[in-house]
């Protein structure tokens, strides 16, 4: 997915602002603590990995295609998104969802749900994608000018 995108779009298209301090990860709703294994008190990998497992989500579609002498059939793709708002938010790929007749969202629990496609821009290759669900943990997007 192109950072950038993601970086852009989370402080743009996001109202709740999230801060990240060394061990707290705080947003409007609540906090989560978290034991690090870095010495300088950062977040390791496997911190990382555990806050974002459950906003990654599983993306599938379904186009029909007019074959050359074959009339019509289904095609099917798959991807991957990342969750931005708790209300059903999804941020993708362009190349994903492009001509997608069907859209649909897996979680990491393995829940369903139908997509809409609510914008996307093939320059950029970034979609955004709302599904009809509440209380998703969003993915934490930080500010890409503190990166070390």
């Amino acid at each position: 997915m192109n950072l950038f995108a993601v970086g852009f779009l989370g402080g743009h298209l996001l109202a709740d602002e999230a801060t990240i301090t060394e061990k707290n990860i705080q947003d409007t709703s609540n906090i989560v603590r978290l034991s690090t294994t870095m010495e300088d008190g950062s977040l390791s990998i496997a911190d990382i990995a555990e806050l974002t497992a459950n906003s990654i989500v599983q993306i599938e579609t379904e186009s029909v295609t007019r074959g050359y002498g074959i009339g019509q059939f289904i095609s099917s793709g798959a991807g991957s998104g990342v969750v931005v708002t708790g209300d059903g938010y999804i941020l993708t790929n362009n190349h994903v969802i492009e001509d997608a007749n069907k859209v649909t969202v897996t979680l990491a629990d393995g829940t369903e749900y139908s997509a809409t496609v609510k914008g996307s821009d093939s320059e950029t290759d970034i979609a955004l994608l709302k599904i009809e669900a509440k209380d998703l943990q969003p993915a934490i997007l930080g500010d890409s000018s503190g990166l070390r």
